[in-house]
């Protein structure tokens, strides 16, 4: 059980993981939150296939040699006593929490032990399964130094972390995305029809290293990331794409990208019918557009704010809602309690309005 110190972060994260973003966007400040509630050193987020196959990544403090190694091909850590990240997951036998807490001996002589772990400068290791309707979603880890292992509470703690991230998953995929969102960043990079990167600017550098997909959706890093060649297939190929558009969004860790694909063109020139010059000489610019989903923004400028629990919720749906009624469905609170609420947000916050109160909670 929670305990009394942490109530409020309990309450921010379990607003965080109900606001329908996705789970990549929110894992920073997700774990921002988790630092409070299990402290450790550094936390990672390893989303899957449903076969455990690894499809994208998230770690607070990652050194680019271990990267580089978490992006091979995997056979340094495919022997019988690597308990590497698709054997965790689907051995269902295990318990769903902690399988890493008290690991047998040889663990420690492993290269996932050697390599990755110690290689971030870490010795222990709690980890949660992640799981969708029963099948595999993806783990979370928590690290900290030698001589400071984990307790049982923590594995409780981040067993309820856990349940969290569930729900969170869940609850993105039935939730449509959200449009309103700013943007921070934006640049483009441009490649030719196989994915090779011609030319990048620095922003655009930052943006597509900022992509946490791996494994399959990015298997060979001199080229762009599948989702990128999709559109470059699409421009490629109007007939068999005639209904897509050449863009897509890409989940961010604490935000999204939007990615959109066009030709490049020399002055007064034009894209030959020739299929084959298409695919020989011609260029893509894909623009890179990071934005903060309106959610994110809204539950950031929340958190810094002088308000309990309840008032936090109610707020917060009412600034993503916009009104009160929005509100009161999600939290099946009485109309007096809600007006109890809204007047205490109102004065907490500076506010004579639920148009002031969007404008404060929805700004940069």
């Amino acid at each position: 059980m929670a305990s009394k110190k942490n109530i409020r972060q309990w309450s921010q994260l379990r607003m965080l993981c109900c606001s329908g973003l996705d789970l990549m966007a929110i894992a920073p400040d997700a774990f921002t939150i988790a630092h409070d509630l299990v402290p450790n050193a550094a936390s990672a987020l390893f989303l899957t296939s449903h076969h455990g196959e690894q499809q994208a990544t998230y770690h607070e403090d990652c050194p680019d040699d271990v990267q580089a190694l978490c992006a091979s091909d995997g056979s340094l850590f495919a022997g019988p006593t690597e308990l590497n990240l698709q054997r965790l997951l689907t051995n269902r036998r295990a318990p769903k929490v902690g399988q890493l807490w008290k690991p047998p001996r040889e663990y420690f002589s492993s290269n996932t032990y050697q390599l990755l772990v110690r290689g971030c400068g870490h010795h222990h290791t709690i980890e949660a399964r992640l799981e969708v309707n029963g099948r595999p979603l993806g783990m979370v880890s928590l690290f900290r130094e030698t001589g400071l292992g984990f307790d049982e509470q923590d594995l409780v703690d981040l067993g309820r972390i856990a349940q969290y991230f569930e729900h969170a998953a869940k609850l993105h995929a039935s939730v449509p995305d959200q449009p309103d969102s700013d943007a921070e960043l934006q640049a483009m990079v441009v490649a030719n029809t196989r994915g090779e990167v011609v030319f990048s600017s620095l922003a655009a550098n930052a943006l597509l290293n900022d992509i946490p997909l791996t494994g399959s959706q990015w298997p060979d890093r001199r080229k762009l990331p599948i989702a990128c060649l999709r559109l470059i297939d699409i421009l490629k190929d109007n007939d068999q794409f005639a209904w897509q558009m050449p863009s897509c969004t890409l989940p961010l860790p604490g935000g999204t990208l939007d990615l959109h694909a066009q030709w490049m063109l020399p002055p007064g020139g034009a894209v030959s019918d020739d299929p084959l010059a298409i695919s020989d000489h011609g260029l893509v610019g894909i623009t890179l557009t990071r934005r903060t989903p309106l959610p994110l923004r809204v539950w950031r400028n929340l958190c810094a704010a002088p308000l309990s629990p309840r008032q936090m919720e109610v707020a917060f749906w009412m600034a993503i809602g916009g009104s009160r009624e929005a509100a009161r469905a999600r939290l099946s609170i009485s109309e007096a309690v809600l007006r109890d609420c809204v007047k205490a947000v109102y004065e907490k916050l500076g506010c004579s309005s639920q148009t002031d109160l969007m404008a404060t909670l929805r700004q940069a």
